[in-house]
């Protein structure tokens, strides 16, 4: 009987240090990563037009490089009835016009990325 509880207590003694460890490893490095964005946009009511410029800063804090970035275009979606939007509407329900009329369409007519090392 002796051995069977000196057994349970070194097993609960071990995972009770092995999880302190390992969250003591896992706590080591914290960091977030910080966006500016600075938005200048203008309006052509008479057209029903926004023209605008987006700056966007993003500061990596990790202690990894990153190979890239994932930026979701979404006004693109609605350029025409061919984008993978309309694609999946117009497969959900064929009988429906979506981007017909050219007012109703939003889209982006250039984008450019430039990347910059601030150390």
């Amino acid at each position: 009987m002796p051995t069977t509880f000196y057994r349970i207590r070194f097993a609960i003694i071990a995972i009770l240090l092995f999880s302190g460890i390992n969250n003591f490893l896992n706590a080591q490095t914290y960091w977030q990563q910080q966006v500016d964005y600075r938005i200048s946009v203008k309006l052509d009511d008479k057209r029903h037009e926004l023209h605008g410029e987006v700056s966007i800063e993003y500061y990596n804090q990790s202690p990894n490089n990153l190979e890239f970035i994932y930026f979701h275009l979404w006004p693109n979606a609605y350029e025409n009835n061919n984008t993978a939007l309309a694609k999946q509407k117009l497969a959900e329900n064929p009988k429906q016009k979506l981007f017909d009329n050219p007012n109703n369409r939003g889209f982006m007519d250039s984008v450019s990325f430039r990347s910059m090392a601030l150390w």
